[in-house]
């Protein structure tokens, strides 16, 4: 009874879920070996510059890439919550595209797995890689911390691994940013290249909630 009630009252205000879109962002952080409240990452973390660079360069990868479906409207809202963030957090995002510029043509979509980007960085090349964090796992040989990349080990992986398991439970999307640099581009680049020795950056944890249109 108190369901048709609800129902009832939800009517009779003249609310319907036409009048609300679903919008995600960026609602947990893991970084230097701690899960964080995203609004909390801060300088005080010593991988905070190389997470936040990362995580924008992430985010200009080619949303044509995507199939027009499920997979592309889910990109194209998750590609809304990191430039919300990365505002939120005080950065420019175009200020960091143009100090890291993207090579152009070499977007990798992997069965809507993960994408890809290649920057330029210093003289170097940099891919920086955003996709589900479980299949993005396989391919790490090594993990961002304290502004350090360190070995992956057994018990390293384990922790990151309970951590997404965590955050999946909690009813997240949960994503990982991974990065490898490259000192030139093999002549046969392509989805095999991210096939291992991706340095685990972060996890992040996307939320979503209804908000009116």
């Amino acid at each position: 009874m108190s369901i048709i009630n609800k129902g009832t009252s939800f009517k009779k205000r003249n609310l319907s879920l036409k009048n609300y879109s679903l919008e995600a962002y960026v609602d947990k952080v893991y970084l230097d070996g701690r899960l964080k409240d995203a609004s909390t990452v801060s300088e005080q973390d010593k991988s905070f510059g190389v997470f936040m660079h990362s995580l924008i360069l992430s985010n200009t990868t080619d949303l044509e890439k995507y199939e027009i479906g499920t997979a592309k409207r889910k990109e194209g809202r998750l590609k809304k919550a990191v430039a919300t963030y990365a505002d939120t957090m005080g950065f420019d995002s175009k200020l960091i595209e143009t100090i890291a510029p993207k090579l152009p043509g070499l977007d990798i979509n992997h069965d809507n797995k993960f994408s890809s980007s290649v920057h330029l960085i210093n003289g170097e090349l940099r891919v920086v890689i955003r996709g589900a964090a479980e299949y993005i796992f396989r391919s790490c040989t090594h993990i961002l911390m304290e502004s350090r990349l360190v070995r992956v080990t057994r018990k390293v992986l384990q922790e990151v691994y309970d951590v997404f398991k965590y955050m999946s439970a909690k009813g997240l999307d949960v994503y990982a940013i991974a990065l490898r640099d490259l000192s030139i581009l093999p002549e046969n680049y392509n989805e095999n290249i991210m096939s291992n020795n991706l340095a685990l950056v972060s996890l992040i944890g996307v939320n979503k909630r209804l908000r009116p249109n």
